[in-house]
């Protein structure tokens, strides 16, 4: 069954392993990260209300890619101003095979 979490912008979520990161056990987990987004925010004279300023924002997403027991991610931006389209992460890749004199491709 699917979990879903809500949690702040950096965290360490439960492993079976001490490693830094989130896991998912489960298809179809969820994860939202609220992320502090308000540098680009200004207040409108007009509506007393925060109107976004002319900005763009970045986030980089380092993930582990294996042959085995990986799936994929979904990315995607859930907030007033923002106009990104959902990105698919696949963490699944081709098994390698180990060649004489190399090491494994990892």
């Amino acid at each position: 069954r699917a979990r879903r979490q809500v949690l702040p912008h950096n965290v360490t979520g439960p492993c079976p392993k001490a490693k830094p990161g989130l896991t998912a056990f489960a298809p179809g987990s969820i994860v939202d990260f609220e992320l502090p987004l308000t540098a680009g925010v200004q207040p409108s004279r007009a509506e007393a209300v925060p109107t976004p300023r002319s900005q763009n924002a970045s986030l980089a997403i380092t993930y582990l890619s294996s042959y085995a027991g990986m799936g994929v991610a979904v990315v995607s931006c859930i907030g007033r101003w923002c106009q990104c389209e959902p990105r698919p992460i696949d963490a699944h890749r081709a098994a390698t095979r180990a060649r004489p004199g190399l090491a494994d491709e990892t």
